[in-house]
């Protein structure tokens, strides 16, 4: 699971560096006003959601925000209160920082680079 204080993508990845998946980290309300960010942003994803045997042996994952991998260490979508839970937090790497910021609106925004070079500043 990921948590995060803006809406963003995660990507996971193999170990060997292969993209396995990417999902969306979002509210559960649309963001019109300053005070709908005060809602936190969060998503989840198991290997089963994309075939992946058991035996996988992990990877990482990366987001285009800042934000906090939840980790279940039995490696299934069963959440308990036995402590199977942790918090895995990464760092970022500077080429790799979001940049964020908040508009005349008082909405924070995130700057996304397309590939051709085309800048945007999307609600996050």
């Amino acid at each position: 699971a990921i948590a995060s204080p803006y809406e963003g993508t995660a990507t996971v990845y193999t170990s060997a560096g292969v993209v396995l998946d990417t999902f969306t980290y979002v509210r559960s309300v649309a963001v019109t006003t300053a005070e709908d960010q005060q809602y936190p942003a969060a998503g989840r994803w198991k290997p089963s959601d994309v075939s992946v045997s058991t035996t996988w042996d992990g990877g990482f994952i990366t987001l285009t925000t800042p934000g906090v991998c939840i980790m279940n260490s039995s490696g299934d979508a069963t959440w308990s209160s036995s402590g199977e839970e942790f918090f895995v937090i990464g760092s970022t790497p500077e080429e790799i920082h979001a940049d964020i910021k908040k508009d005349g609106n008082g909405i924070w925004r995130r700057r996304d680079v397309s590939n051709t070079g085309t800048v945007t500043w999307n609600v996050c």
